[in-house]
Order: structure tokens, then C-alpha cells, then sequence
């Protein structure tokens, strides 16, 4: 579990840092930083941080310092925007992809079954599951990063109006340590979630730039590759079918949710922007996560057809930064958005998910 009087320690040093800091630019890097250890530190699992502000939020009432309010304002500032969202043609591309996305299935969520799985059961799963990709890059860094617990804080008990995560991950680069916290929800679902924030992990490793966890536009491509893996995987394994095809279940419910409501905001926002103002900083995130669903699948797709060149691939991207002012191109892993819409329509289809 986390370190906690070293979380305090950093936190502390790098409070002093950004008071004596005069460089703006270092300020809002140690903002960004500090806000996540206000976050971690509220959803560690202890009565005197969790359990006390679970006490006073009282609900739906949020409790934030004005220190930590303070560091919350100046990331969003910092926010650089990704402009080629705005481009007409490429956001009629993206909005293409919602809409096949949009024609998943409507089904009922999935209630998962409850199932005791203690840490150690967790932590082996996850390497057993990271040998099994034998790729020589990903395996040993994934094996590093589980074989130190302080890396991980996986806990029931989570700060109210975070109980939806299945997980997060920060990434402290002063100190250069990774920090996964993972919401236990006592299911099958707690193994895609250790699995995920520690693919966020071995992500950074690879790419071990400060906009990465911050500001990078499509986080979350490897770790929904290795959601698709890790069904596989636990299918393999002989895991309970019917609980296996919930977390699939839950994955493009997931997919339809979220391009329903981002459908709506992009619609909004074409009927009430004027020339040259810019996209919401949440419609951005939701635009490019919805590219990255699509564009996750068709890794899986083709790490399926050739594994090893599959994984070269997934890193290739995963070693890549993306400009902000130009559409992204992603044929240097050969597909093209034509195959993106492809695939969005596999995805819309419920193809991918009938076993």
C-alpha cells in the first residue's frame, strides 16, 4: 500500500518548492502535482484523511482548501487546448465515430457477482497476466512496478463522488514515483482495473514526459487495449464465462454512454459558440477518449493478427507525443481513419463483444 508519511513528505517539500518557485511555468507543474496528492491523500482509505472528509462532505457537499482550490484553478489554466478538435472536417470525423458508437446495444448494466479475492490474489493475477503478453519491454516494467506495493493503495473505502472510479493513476515527476489507487468493488472487475492503472504506469515509464498524465491527448489507448486483453485472458483462464462477458458488457456500455452525451455537447457547442471560441476543456477529453476506444480495438485487432508486431505497435504510439495543432495520424501504426471508422462500426455492431 502507499507510503503514506512519504506521500506527506513529498507534498510538504514540494509545497515549499512551489512557494519559493518564480518560473510559471515550473509553478503549474508543481500545481498539478500537489492537487494530486490533495486528491490521493483524501482517498487513501484512512479515518484521518478519507473517513474524516467523507464525514464532513456530508453528501454531495465538497471539501477543498483554498490551497488546494488554489492549485485546482491553476491546471486548468495551464490547459493547453488540442485545436485541431475544432478543425470542421476532423470533427466531423470524430462525430462519425460517435454516432456508429452510439448504436451499441442498449442493455441493462451488469451487476457483478461478488467475489473474494484478497491483495496477494490481485497482485498475482496481474503478473501472471503481464508474463502472458511476453513482450520484452512491457513485462519487465509492468513486473517492476507490481513487485513494489508502495505503488498501489487498493481500498474500499473512497472518497464520496469518486466511487465510480474503478481506478487512477498519478504520476509524482519530481520525485519520479507512480501512485495507482484502485476503488475495490469485491468483483472480477477489480482484476481489469489493477491491470489497467498499471498498464497507465508502464505507459509513463515508456514515455516518461510531464504532459503524460496531465495533458497528453490519448491516454488512455493503452490501457484500453489491455482491458480487451484482459478478457481474453480471464477467459483463458477459465474465469466464470458469464462474469467475463459483464465486463465486456460494462466496457461498451460504456463506449454508448459516452458518445450519447458527447454527441449532445458537441451539438450544444456548435449552436452556441461563436468564431474562434474554443472547445470545453471536458468536450476536448470526451472527443479524444472516444477516438481512443476506437483506436484501443483496433490495436487489440491487430495485436491479435500478429502479436508481436501488435505489441510494436501499441509501443510505437505509446513512445509518440501528439501535436496540439495538427490532426493526428496514426498510419505509422497502418490505420487510417478509414479504419477507424471501420472499426467504430464493429464496435457499434456489438461485433466485438460476441463470443
Amino acid at each position: 500500500m502507499w507510503n503514506i508519511k512519504e506521500i506527506e513528505s513529498h507534498q510538504k517539500t514540494l509545497i515549499e518548492k512551489y512557494a519559493e518557485s518564480t518560473d510559471v511555468h515550473q509553478k503549474a507543474s508543481l500545481a498539478f502535482v500537489l492537487y494530486q496528492y490533495f486528491i490521493m491523500l483524501e482517498n487513501c482509505g484512512t479515518l484521518r484523511y478519507t473517513g474524516f472528509y467523507n464525514l464532513l462532505s456530508k453528501g454531495k457537499l465538497e471539501v477543498h482548501t483554498s490551497r488546494q482550490m488554489r492549485y485546482e484553478a491553476l491546471v486548468d489554466r495551464s490547459y493547453q487546448s488540442y485545436t485541431f478538435l475544432r478543425n470542421p472536417s476532423y470533427l466531423s470525423f470524430v462525430v462519425e465515430l460517435l454516432e456508429n458508437l452510439a448504436e451499441i446495444d442498449e442493455v441493462e448494466d451488469p451487476v457483478f457477482q461478488p467475489i473474494n479475492m484478497n491483495e496477494d490474489y490481485l497482485y498475482a493475477f496481474s503478473e501472471d497476466f503481464y508474463r502472458s503478453l511476453d513482450d520484452e519491454e512491457i513485462t519487465p516494467i509492468a513486473f517492476a512496478l507490481l513487485e513494489d506495493r508502495t505503488n498501489y493503495q487498493i481500498s474500499s473505502r473512497i472518497l464520496k463522488g469518486m466511487e465510480n472510479y474503478g481506478g487512477i493513476t498519478f504520476h509524482d515527476p519530481f520525485f519520479n514515483k507512480y501512485y495507482a489507487l484502485i476503488s475495490k468493488d469485491h468483483s472480477i472487475f477489480d482484476l481489469q482495473s489493477l491491470n489497467h492503472e498499471t498498464m497507465h504506469m508502464v505507459d509513463g515509464v515508456m514515455n516518461p514526459c510531464f504532459k503524460h498524465l496531465f495533458n497528453q491527448a490519448f491516454p488512455e489507448v493503452p490501457t484500453y487495449t489491455i482491458d480487451y486483453l484482459t478478457y481474453d485472458y480471464l477467459e483463458s483462464q477459465g474465469f466464470i464465462e458469464s462474469e467475463v462477458s459483464k465486463l465486456r458488457t460494462n466496457s461498451y456500455l460504456y463506449a454508448k454512454t459516452l458518445s450519447i452525451i458527447t454527441l449532445q455537447k458537441v451539438k450544444n457547442w456548435q449552436r452556441d459558440s461563436k468564431d474562434n471560441d474554443p472547445l470545453p476543456i471536458a468536450l476536448e477529453r470526451n472527443l479524444l477518449e472516444v477516438v481512443s476506444i476506437v483506436l484501443s480495438y483496433g490495436l487489440y485487432e491487430e495485436i491479435k493478427k500478429d502479436k508481436d508486431l501488435g505489441f510494436q505497435k501499441l509501443k510505437d504510439f505509446m513512445k509518440t507525443d501528439f501535436a496540439y495543432d495538427e490532426k493526428p495520424d496514426f498510419s505509422f501504426i497502418g490505420i487510417s481513419d478509414e479504419n477507424l471508422i471501420t472499426y467504430s462500426k464493429t464496435l457499434g455492431r456489438n461485433d466485438s463483444f460476441t463470443k
